[in-house]
């Protein structure tokens, strides 16, 4: 009996995976972009074509490929993420011009790429399978005589290191992009 798990797996041996869906997606978004600015003028035909040049550009550059399987996961996750803050801002009362207007401002647009870069980090910390080998002392002579504690430089050197851990630094910058943008959209300014 064919199942949803069969049916992905053999577009995967297909390789939707590796290169229809990442043209697909380069595609879409250049085509997206062209017609939305319109740099090349109304004519849509040249739109497309530019589009699938670059969309068979990026799909011949093997690491491009391997870069947009590998972040295309945090990127949908990312996008239910801002949805669901979305929501919980409206649920909160919040009016769609406040959030639009947010949005819109330049401090939005710090916010969403300060997103993007916690979505990179986030696919740097996940894909490294020894990411915390660097937790364990050096050499012996950062243990303690007893054998069971680090001595005080090796402590202030692993509390560094582990706040430096781009997990931690990662974690704190989407708390500040939570708190500033729960700032932007609740605070009243001096123009209202």
């Amino acid at each position: 009996m064919a199942t949803f798990l069969s049916a992905v797996e053999i577009l995967e041996s297909l390789g939707f995976y590796a290169y229809i869906f990442p043209f697909i997606l380069v595609f879409a978004m250049c085509f997206g972009m062209l017609a939305k600015f319109k740099p090349f003028g109304e004519d849509q035909k040249v739109n497309i074509i530019i589009s699938m040049v670059l969309g068979f550009l990026v799909i011949s550059f093997s690491a491009a490929v391997s870069f947009i399987n590998l972040f295309m996961p945090f990127l949908i996750i990312a996008l239910i993420l801002f949805l669901f803050l979305i929501m919980a801002f409206k649920f909160g009362g919040i009016k769609d011009e406040t959030i639009t207007a947010v949005l819109k401002h330049p401090a939005g647009w710090g916010i969403l790429a300060g997103v993007f870069i916690l979505l990179i980090a986030l696919t740097v910390i996940y894909t490294q399978p020894d990411i915390y080998t660097f937790m364990t002392p050096a050499n012996a002579s950062e243990v303690s005589p007893e054998g069971f504690a680090l001595t005080p430089s090796a402590q202030l050197k692993q509390t560094v290191q582990t706040l430096m851990h781009p997990t931690i630094v990662a974690i704190v910058i989407m708390f500040a992009i939570f708190a500033i943008t729960v700032y932007m959209i609740t605070h009243k300014g001096g123009s209202e």
